[in-house]
């Protein structure tokens, strides 16, 4: 049921092409227990091939009734916005609309005026889903992060604290006091004596690898905003959001920093 071909190159009507290439096979056996089936080639949407449905039995429309509330009628634009929805024209959803197009071209496989309208509203169609592509990969990283973050600062706290140690002597101390004990003894015994050591020679800064008197100016210059945005522009623009909360696609799209 449904189309008679399962294929098309999605091209123009003058080299437009039509194929049943996608087939349903069943045993005798599923016949048998499914007398009722049938195989139903669904519209295409987007893609250049018809999917295809089984159903075991057909399937009664199911029809949804639409539902006034009351409380509506209190509202004080209540009469003018029933009146500008009334008269407003009303296409269905943009997948509605596409499947729509293509089931009225089956009856005119190569009409110019539908293929037209089928690319159009297919191309409309990509973009709305790339949108919620974007929209949906942004709400994951952020939820990412924010749930990352919550872990890094319970890992970082657990790791930050040391329970045990070991002094000069050997002997293993616990808990926050012997802890400290221990490092303050170290060190002092560390930095608290006076070692003999040789200055450094000039030839070895002479000798190595220097910085140019143009790459120390450069260096010591104040940060441009030109150096800033080529900084963040070289950056993934789905990178983590700053402060503000934008990603860098938004700076990359305005020009905002």
């Amino acid at each position: 049921m449904g189309s008679e071909f399962t294929w098309s190159n999605k091209q123009g009507s003058e080299i437009r092409t039509w194929a049943r290439l996608d087939r349903v096979l069943v045993k005798p056996a599923w016949l048998t227990i499914f007398p009722a089936s049938y195989a139903l080639s669904m519209p295409p949407g987007p893609s250049d091939h018809y999917p295809l449905m089984v159903s075991l039995a057909p399937a009664s429309p199911i029809k949804r009734r639409f539902s006034f509330l009351n409380a509506w009628k209190d509202h004080p634009n209540y009469q003018g916005l029933i009146q500008t929805a009334w008269n407003t024209p009303c296409y269905g959803t943009p997948i509605g609309q596409l499947e729509d197009c293509q089931k009225e071209l089956q009856a005119d496989l190569f009409s110019p005026l539908l293929i037209e309208k089928e690319k159009h509203l297919s191309n409309q169609y990509v973009k709305l889903c790339m949108t919620e592509v974007d929209i949906l990969f942004q709400k994951a990283k952020v939820n990412n992060i924010n749930k990352g973050d919550c872990s890094k600062h319970a890992i970082r706290r657990h790791q930050s604290t040391i329970g045990m140690i070991n002094d000069k002597d050997g002997i293993t101390g616990y808990g926050i006091a012997n802890v400290n004990e221990a490092f303050v003894d170290y060190y002092t015994s560390l930095l608290g004596r006076k070692i003999n050591v040789a200055p450094i020679s000039d030839i070895v800064f002479s000798s190595g690898p220097g910085v140019s008197d143009e790459a120390g100016v450069k260096l010591i210059a104040p940060v441009t905003r030109e150096e800033i945005r080529r900084a963040l522009f070289s950056i993934s623009p789905n990178k983590s959001p700053g402060r503000m909360g934008f990603l860098l696609v938004f700076s990359r799209k305005t020009g905002i920093l």
